[in-house]
């Protein structure tokens, strides 16, 4: 029988009954939650048998997140029954760089600027057996979908009456696109973050759809995102332009000088270019429409504050580029002339 006097970070553990399974991305608090849940135990007591904290104090559900050395994580191995391998590749822990040998914990605020807290899908938690909710932690850059059952995924404070799982089967370019976006991660690491956050901020700025004082609502990719809207009326505007945003995304992480201004860069392409580049990459039903003085994209480029009649004063091959996008669709992106028709 262990001492009482002892604390309880150094008495000797063994591995609880019921073993319950860390969901993927799941947060630390969340798993210790479920795991005391199942074997009907006091969360508090649970985490001061894995790790002592000389704060002395719990964090509150939902706004913190608990940090654990190795040696605590060794512990948390030993009451699940789960290597500690399998820890750190499903949980989103944050182990704290605090040599041993006493195992420690800390808690990690969570604040607006971190990753979202949602709900995981209904249907991975049914397929787990999981009845006490998880919350799982989404990183910048996949989107707040679950690509296995094709469906959005719901923030973990929401209530059942405020929002529910919506299916993406009629939008199946976001599941393509969640997809494309893990080849992107692993092909382009090291320019995939920034280029990343370039399009997402394209896409918002763009979304807002604001020429002049009023929304252009004739603006084709506005347009686009707005019959992906009737078909999902209750999903979130990011999962609505991620198509376009992982477009722009492989755009930027292949040809990382295209998220240069002119001002910042003498590599830098040109307004022109990059318009062009962009209406490839989109393939932008009316590229004419780019060439306006207020629209985002033109002012993201560079164009700010340009007159009406800019394309008086460029040069070329700027002009041609021009030429080629107030042409339309049918110059951007031109088909090959049939074996029939080549003389």
């Amino acid at each position: 029988m262990p001492d009482p006097r002892d604390p309880y970070w150094q008495r000797r553990l063994r591995p609880l009954p019921i073993p319950v399974r860390p969901m993927p991305r799941e947060l630390m608090i969340s798993y210790l939650r479920r795991l005391a849940n199942a074997n009907r135990v006091d969360r508090p007591l649970l985490i001061r048998h894995i790790a002592t904290d000389h704060a002395h104090h719990i964090g509150p559900l939902h706004t913190h997140d608990l940090a654990l050395n190795r040696p605590a994580l060794a512990r948390l191995a030993i009451l699940s029954g789960y290597p500690e391998a399998v820890l750190l590749a499903a949980i989103s822990t944050r182990t704290l760089k605090t040599p041993g040998p006493e195992p420690l914990r800390d808690w990690i605020p969570l604040g607006g600027t971190g990753p979202t807290l949602l709900r995981p899908c209904s249907h991975c938690t049914a397929r787990h057996g999981i009845r006490v909710p998880a919350i799982i932690q989404l990183e910048p850059g996949p989107p707040p979908i679950c690509i296995r059952h094709r469906r959005t995924l719901v923030p973990y404070h929401y209530r059942s009456d405020r929002g529910n799982e919506q299916p993406l089967g009629a939008a199946p370019e976001i599941v393509t696109a969640a997809h494309r976006y893990k080849i992107l991660r692993r092909r382009h690491r090291n320019t995939i973050g920034e280029a990343f956050a370039a399009a997402a901020n394209i896409t918002r700025l763009w979304g807002r759809g604001r020429v002049g004082h009023y929304r252009d609502k004739s603006e084709q990719i506005n347009a686009r995102w707005n019959a992906r809207t009737e078909h999902l009326p209750h999903v979130p505007d990011t999962v609505i332009r991620y198509p376009e945003t992982i477009a722009l995304t492989s755009l930027f992480a292949s040809a990382p000088t295209l998220m240069l201004t002119p001002t910042e860069d003498r590599e830098a392409p040109s307004t022109m270019q990059f318009l062009l580049a962009v209406a490839r990459c989109l393939d932008h039903p009316a590229p004419e429409q780019l060439l306006r003085p207020a629209h985002p994209l033109f002012r993201w480029a560079g164009g700010w504050g340009m007159p009406t009649w800019f394309w008086r004063n460029i040069q070329e091959p700027d002009r041609t580029i021009y030429r080629t996008l107030a042409q339309g669709s049918t110059q951007l992106n031109p088909r090959p002339a049939r074996r029939d028709q080549i003389q």
